[in-house]
C-alpha cells in the first residue's frame, strides 16, 4: 500500500498542472472571477468541476452538462 501511494504522489508531481494535450505546465488565468487553467503553448483553456457553469452565469448546478449533452443527443 505504500508503494501505491508513493507512486500515486509521484505520478501527480509530475502532471500537476501540466497540459493534458501537449505536457506543457499551465498557468492560472482569471476570466470572469474563476481561475481558468491555460496552456499558452497549444492554447487549451480548462475548466475544473462547476467553472463552465460559474464563467456562464448558471445557477443550477450541472447545467451546463445538462445542456451539452442536449446538443449531443445524450438527453
Amino acid at each position: 500500500a505504500k508503494i501505491a501511494e508513493e507512486a500515486k504522489a509521484e505520478a501527480k508531481k509530475l502532471h500537476w498542472m501540466h497540459c493534458p494535450k501537449c505536457g506543457m505546465e499551465l498557468t492560472e488565468i482569471e476570466y470572469r472571477g474563476v481561475q481558468v487553467d491555460n496552456c499558452f503553448s497549444c492554447g487549451g483553456m480548462f475548466l475544473d468541476a462547476g467553472e463552465a457553469e460559474k464563467i456562464l452565469g448558471f445557477e443550477e448546478p450541472g447545467a451546463f452538462n445538462k445542456m451539452f449533452g442536449y446538443f449531443i443527443g445524450k438527453d
